[in-house]
């Protein structure tokens, strides 16, 4: 079951907030994540690029969408449209720009089936890459053999197959002995730099560092202001949804969005004791490779106690409602066998700027 992807190159997937610094007009921040020798860390992307255009929508056809105010050239690089009308039923939803003009943009996908009208309002924002989150490589230990890397990134794959998913695609920066200095897809050295790969905003990447030494990864740029729309998708099969706190502040079950009944991203529990869907939370600094998750989640409907959210491995602890998903936090949503299906979940700006 695919889930959004976004074309060009094959989309890539990357825990303590440090610092968060705004202003009125363009807040940014940085968040710093350690990733210990010898280890793995998971976690979101939970800022964004300055916005190029913001504005209101005039008229939609199909994936044409016009537009008042004026449209810069989106042509150098893979661009995002979000749709920002506060408290719509599309608010946070997320097009890939495939071209634009002063006065139009036009995405890949369909947004007015979707439901986008008149009254909505969107911006546009640059699309992370490997080059433009990690320039030079950023804080990821370097290279110097490509075929022994120290540092990689994992990503996920752009579709659901089932449960326990391995990693899509694996990269690593090439600090220029061997050929051109730049990020390198590890599986497929001949391709030759590839620091234009997109990473998407909703799921996590991996940063594996084989080195010695405790690295910190500095993630920056400007603060999410709205929030972020992420597909939920159900199969024939139980399968695991990759995904991620997407901003840098801890966001609390009660105002995550994630049970919001029948229908919605996880399925309420009647039997706390076989949950029809879980949450695996991934937390803290990991000290070795492939590390599991260390929370679970399950939300009960009420049948044998308070309803709410309950840690299952800790049910005598009550409702955990308070309990805080981390800042750029990485987690996992099981969806229970049933048919094929797609949800979408926005979680509640957890601050205000």
């Amino acid at each position: 079951i695919p889930q959004k992807t976004l074309s060009l190159l094959a989309i890539a997937s990357l825990s303590t907030f440090s610092s968060l610094s705004a202003v009125e007009t363009d807040p940014v921040g940085y968040v710093t994540y350690t990733v210990k020798g010898g280890a793995d860390n998971k976690f979101s992307i939970p800022l964004q690029q300055s916005p190029v255009y913001s504005g209101s929508v005039s008229s939609v056809t199909v994936g044409q969408i016009d537009v008042t105010g004026t449209v810069p050239d989106t042509s150098a690089g893979t661009h995002l449209l979000i749709v920002t009308t506060d408290g719509g039923s599309l608010e946070g939803s997320w097009y890939e720009v495939s071209s634009s003009t002063a006065t139009s943009i036009t995405v890949l996908d369909d947004p007015e089936s979707d439901g986008l009208s008149s009254s909505d309002t969107v911006k546009v924002i640059p699309a992370w890459t490997l080059d433009t989150l990690f320039p030079s490589g950023g804080d990821i230990p370097a290279s110097s053999d490509v075929f022994n890397p120290v540092g990689t990134i994992l990503t996920n794959s752009d579709s659901v197959t089932g449960i326990n998913m391995s990693s899509a695609a694996t990269y690593l920066y090439h600090s220029g002995q061997q050929g051109p200095a730049g990020w390198y897809d590890a599986d497929n050295l001949g391709a030759g730099p590839v620091g234009g790969t997109v990473l998407s905003p909703d799921t996590y990447i991996t940063v594996r560092n084989g080195s010695a030494s405790d690295a910190s990864v500095v993630v920056a740029g400007s603060v999410p202001t709205d929030t972020l729309a992420i597909d939920i998708l159900s199969s024939t099969i139980a399968v695991d949804n990759q995904i991620v706190n997407p901003f840098p502040s801890g966001l609390t079950l009660d105002s995550s969005n994630l049970y919001v009944g029948v229908g919605g991203p996880l399925a309420g529990s009647t039997d706390v004791f076989n949950p029809t869907e879980q949450i695996f939370i991934y937390e803290g600094v990991p000290t070795g490779q492939n590390p599991g998750t260390s929370k679970s989640v399950i939300y009960h409907t009420g049948e044998q106690g308070p309803a709410g959210y309950y840690d299952p491995d800790d049910l005598a602890a009550g409702p955990i409602g308070s309990y805080e998903i981390p800042a750029g936090a990485a987690f996992i949503i099981r969806k229970a066998a049933g048919t094929v299906s797609a949800v979408s979940w926005s979680p509640t700006l957890p601050y205000t700027l």
